[in-house]
């Protein structure tokens, strides 16, 4: 049994142009499912990684330690969700556990959290004062109670976990082979942390370690026969204009810096969903997001598949139509930019920016939505890009026609 993921509906312009839509792809997902009686997981894990490597196709990794020796903690790129799912990870482990609640005995101000009114709580007082709890449970009930924003490299540093020590820690909880360099090691243990989060979070065990995989490593795939690793048909979006960035917004992993994933994973998502997080990909994910199938493939003694069916059929999702006319938003962006630009070369400002909206009399249906500076839907996402777009003192990503109380018609 295997999931089949549904395509993302399609979004257009009141005439019918499409903005938005799908590039069909393939992924690559492992599980330790798919691994023969008898087979070393590590070692299958060591070879599919080794193989990315080696092709430069880039995997999903998220153990916040260097992958390379000496190693060194990583925390500070973690979202809060990664963060929270690093710790349930770390308090999963005993090792972790006990020297971190002894720990929090003599710093429970630590569990302190302040609320969005200033009101500051802090579960260890309860916890200190219960009788019925002796020094190691009140210990571990203040390490199940800290705050992820609590866990820093400082905190496990002066708990006697270092990165290098939780590697060997988990060099040992995974049973890797003494043979297994340390940078070795590091890359199986990525692999076997991001199986582990799934155990502990989700009912799916396996997870898409790579997406938008090639033909070719699809082929080096199928002739290698890399034990536990499954390519599967799969989409990316694919934008088809430049322009509206702002209007149509973008989608992430479900695990990128959300608060509520677990009332998500209720709902039927899984740890490897995209989810719409800005714009109009957020605001009609309930339309657009479509329904998983679920695919049922027999195999013979040697692995070969000897039929498949669906037992439920994907759906894909629905096309939402806005009122935007792409021919309109691309006069008003481009005589917005035209403006901006020529006021700077007269007056120049590195924040500057602008706004404009254009509204059907008599409807109030907008017709086009403009925010200057903007940024490519297409390229955002590219380290490179996104590190310029997010030092620009102007702010691209900021959406100044609907989060800037601008008088209408100012200048």
């Amino acid at each position: 049994s295997e999931p089949v993921e549904a395509s993302r509906g399609i979004i257009t312009d009141r005439n019918g142009k499409v903005l938005v839509s799908n590039r069909s792809t393939y992924s690559l997902t492992f599980s330790t499912s798919l691994l023969k009686a008898g087979e070393d997981v590590n070692e299958a894990i060591l070879r599919l990684v080794e193989l990315c490597q080696e092709q430069q196709v880039a995997w999903v990794d998220n153990l916040p330690i260097t992958q390379s020796a000496p190693f060194s903690y990583t925390l500070e790129g973690l979202g809060s969700i990664q963060r929270s799912r690093f710790l349930t990870y770390l308090l999963s482990l005993d090792a972790v556990k006990e020297p971190l609640g002894e720990y929090l005995l003599e710093h429970p101000e630590l569990l302190e959290t302040e609320d969005e009114e200033g009101n500051v709580t802090n579960p260890a007082d309860d916890i200190l004062s219960d009788p019925t709890l002796d020094d190691q449970q009140k210990g571990e009930k203040l390490a199940e109670n800290l705050p992820s924003s609590a866990l820093t490299e400082e905190l496990l540093t002066d708990i006697g976990i270092s990165a290098h020590t939780l590697v060997e820690i988990m060099r040992e909880s995974f049973e890797l082979p003494a043979i297994y360099s340390l940078n070795e090691a590091r890359l199986v243990l990525g692999v076997r942390y991001e199986l582990k989060l799934r155990s502990l979070v989700s009912t799916i065990p396996s997870y898409v370690m790579c997406e938008d995989i090639d033909t070719a490593f699809v082929s080096m795939l199928s002739d290698g026969n890399f034990s536990g690793a499954k390519v599967s048909a799969s989409s990316v979006r694919e934008y088809q204009t430049t322009y509206a960035a702002h209007i149509l917004g973008y989608t992430t992993d479900i695990l990128a810096d959300r608060d509520d994933v677990d009332a998500l994973l209720d709902q039927g998502y899984s740890l490897d969903d995209k989810i719409g997080r800005t714009g109009v990909e957020a605001a009609f994910e309930e339309y657009l997001r479509g329904k998983d199938g679920v695919r049922m493939v027999s195999t013979n003694a040697d692995g070969k598949i000897t039929g498949e069916y669906y037992s439920i059929e994907p759906v894909p999702g629905n096309t939402v139509e806005l009122t935007i006319d792409l021919d309109l938003q691309k006069a008003v962006e481009d005589a917005l930019a035209e403006t901006i630009t020529k006021m700077n070369q007269s007056d120049p400002d590195e924040t500057r920016g602008g706004a404009a909206v254009v509204e059907q009399v008599g409807t109030g249906e907008i017709l086009a939505i403009a925010s200057y500076p903007t940024y490519d839907l297409s390229t955002w996402q590219r380290s490179d890009v996104y590190a310029q777009l997010s030092s620009d003192l102007a702010k691209p990503f900021w959406n100044r026609a609907t989060s800037t109380p601008y008088a209408p018609g100012s200048p």
